[in-house]
C-alpha cells in the first residue's frame, strides 16, 4: 500500500497505532504511537509513489499503454530502479485478476484484440537511487480497455439466380465501418463461400471447394454448379476484414441467397391411340407437354411403361419397359393374360439446366382388350359305320378379324368324359371299339393374333355306331 501524503495530522484514534503518513509541510513521516501523532526523522527515508494510473496515449487508435505515478523521497534522492507490475481482470472489482508478467512501466504488448473489454491495473513499488529500501506499493484503479470492433455490412452476392446453370457468383460489394474512424487494412480481407440449410449461414453448413482462379471458395468469385439436392438451401458469402489500428478484426458478415429453381413439369400425358384393340405387336406412343417456370430448356425425359389392373395404375402395377423420349414408342406384344388390364406411361421430365428432374406424371390407363375367337355351327360330317372317316365341320369367327390359327380337336366316345386317345385331328376313322357308342368332337378355336384361344365347343352324333 502507498504511504498517504497529508498536510496535517488527521484526527487521532488510539486504535490506529502504527499508522504512518507523510506530512507535506515538514516532509517528515508521522506515526501514530498510540498516544499521539509523532514526527519521525530519518537519514534516508523510503521513496513514496502516489497517484498511480493507467495511461492510454491514443484512446482512438490504442497506440500506447503505460503506467503513470508520482515519485517522492524526503531527502530529494532521485528515483532508482522501481518495480512495476501489470494485472488484468474481468471487471472493475478485479474479478479473475491475473498477473501478465510485464514488469516495465510501459505495457509492452500494447493494445490487442484479446485485451478488448478487459480491465487493466498498474502497480509500482518505488526505489530511490541511493537506497535499498523499497517503498510501499501504489496501485492504479482498474481501467477498462475498450476500442470498438470494425464492422462489415451490406455484403451482397452478384449472379444469375434464375437459370442456376454452372453459375459464376461474385462479391457484389460490402461496406466497412469503424466507430473510431480507424482505416481498413484490406490485406486482412477474407471471403468464404458455403451452403447452409438456414439463412444467415445457420443450420447444416457445407463448405464449398477451394481452389484457384474463379473456383476459389476463399476468393472474391466462385463458380457454383447447381444441383437438385441444393434446392431450398442458401448460398452464403462470408466477408471478414481488419482495421489498420485499434480493434483489428471484424466479425464475419454473411450474405445469404436462397437457391430456388422450380422443377420442370410434364402435363397432359397420354398413351396413344387411346382406343385400340390389341392384336399383333402393337406400336403405342406417349405424348405430353413440357413446362419450366424459369424457361430452362427441355432435356431427355425418362419414360416407363407399365400395366396394372386398374385405370389409375395403382393395383398390381408391373413395369414392362423403360426408355426415354428419344424412343417414346413401345412395341407391345399382346398376351391372353393381359386382357382386361390397363397399359400406362409414366414420364419424368428433365431440364437441361437449373432444377433438372421434375415429378413423375402418369397417363390415364388404356385398356388392353381383344375378344377371343369363337366356333359356331359345329357338326360331324360323314358315314357313321366302322371303317368310315368322319370330320368336324364348323364356322370360325373373330370379332377383330384375326385370322384362324391352329385350332385344336379332341374326339370322344360316348361322352366328353371319355376322350379317344390320339384322336386330335379334324377327322377320325371309326373303329370296332366305337360300336354301340355315339361319337363326339370338341373344337377349341385358335386365332393367329390377338386373343389367341377361344372356348371349346363340343357336339355328338345323333345315332350310335352299329
Amino acid at each position: 500500500m502507498a504511504i498517504p501524503v497529508k498536510a496535517a495530522n488527521p484526527s487521532f484514534v488510539a486504535a490506529d497505532k502504527g499508522t504512518v503518513y507523510l506530512n507535506s509541510t515538514d516532509f517528515k513521516l508521522h506515526v501514530n504511537n498510540g498516544t499521539a501523532w509523532v514526527a519521525v526523522d530519518c537519514s534516508v527515508c523510503p521513496a513514496v509513489a502516489s497517484n498511480a494510473t493507467v495511461n492510454i496515449d491514443d484512446p482512438v487508435n490504442m497506440n500506447a499503454i503505460a503506467g503513470g505515478y508520482s515519485y517522492f523521497q524526503k531527502q530529494g534522492v532521485a528515483e532508482g530502479t522501481s518495480v512495476y507490475r501489470w494485472r488484468t481482470a474481468n471487471d472493475a472489482l478485479g474479478t479473475g485478476a491475473a498477473l501478465t508478467g510485464i514488469t516495465t512501466v510501459a505495457y509492452t504488448p500494447g493494445y490487442t484484440d484479446a485485451l478488448e473489454g478487459k480491465y487493466l491495473q498498474f502497480d509500482v513499488r518505488p526505489l530511490a537511487s541511493s537506497g535499498t529500501l523499497l517503498g510501499s506499493v501504489a496501485t492504479s484503479p482498474w481501467t477498462l480497455i475498450h476500442n470498438c470492433q470494425p464492422q462489415v455490412g451490406s455484403a451482397a452476392i452478384a449472379g444469375d439466380f434464375a437459370n442456376m446453370s454452372s453459375n459464376m457468383f461474385s462479391n457484389g460489394g460490402y461496406s466497412y465501418y469503424d466507430q473510431e474512424g480507424n482505416a481498413e487494412n484490406t490485406s486482412g480481407l477474407i471471403y468464404r463461400w458455403f451452403l447452409s440449410t438456414v439463412a444467415g449461414g445457420n443450420g447444416t453448413v457445407t463448405a464449398l471447394s477451394t481452389g484457384t482462379g474463379t473456383n476459389n471458395a476463399s476468393g472474391t468469385n466462385y463458380t457454383y454448379t447447381y444441383t437438385d439436392a441444393d434446392d431450398g438451401k442458401y448460398l452464403n458469402l462470408g466477408v471478414r476484414t481488419m482495421a489498420a489500428k485499434g480493434y483489428s478484426t471484424s466479425n464475419e458478415y454473411i450474405a445469404s441467397y436462397l437457391l430456388k429453381n422450380c422443377p420442370p413439369q410434364a402435363g397432359g400425358v397420354l398413351v396413344e391411340p387411346v382406343d385400340i384393340t390389341f392384336s399383333a405387336p402393337t406400336i403405342i406412343n406417349v405424348s405430353f407437354s413440357y413446362n419450366d417456370v424459369e424457361g430452362n430448356l427441355e432435356g431427355s425425359a425418362l419414360l416407363s411403361w407399365y400395366k396394372a389392373d386398374d385405370a389409375a395404375g395403382t393395383i398390381n402395377k408391373t413395369v414392362v419397359a423403360t426408355g426415354s423420349t428419344s424412343g417414346g414408342s413401345y412395341a407391345y406384344t399382346y398376351s391372353d393374360a393381359d386382357n382386361g388390364k390397363y397399359l400406362l406411361a409414366a414420364v419424368t421430365p428433365k431440364a437441361v439446366t437449373g432444377y433438372t428432374t421434375g415429378a413423375v406424371a402418369t397417363s390415364p390407363g388404356v385398356m388392353i382388350w381383344n375378344c377371343p375367337p369363337q366356333v359356331s355351327g359345329l357338326i360331324i360330317e360323314g358315314t357313321f359305320t366302322v371303317g368310315s372317316t368322319v370330320a368336324a365341320g364348323y364356322i370360325y369367327y373373330d370379332k377383330e378379324g384375326n385370322a384362324e390359327g391352329t385350332s385344336t380337336y379332341q374326339w370322344y366316345r360316348g361322352s366328353t368324359s371319355t376322350p379317344i386317345s390320339g384322336a386330335t385331328s379334324s377327322s377320325y376313322v371309326l373303329t370296332s371299339a366305337d360300336k354301340g357308342y355315339t361319337i363326339g368332337v370338341g373344337v377349341t378355336p385358335k386365332a393367329a393374333a390377338g386373343y389367341s384361344t377361344g372356348t371349346q365347343v363340343t357336339t355328338f352324333s345323333s345315332t350310335t355306331i352299329p
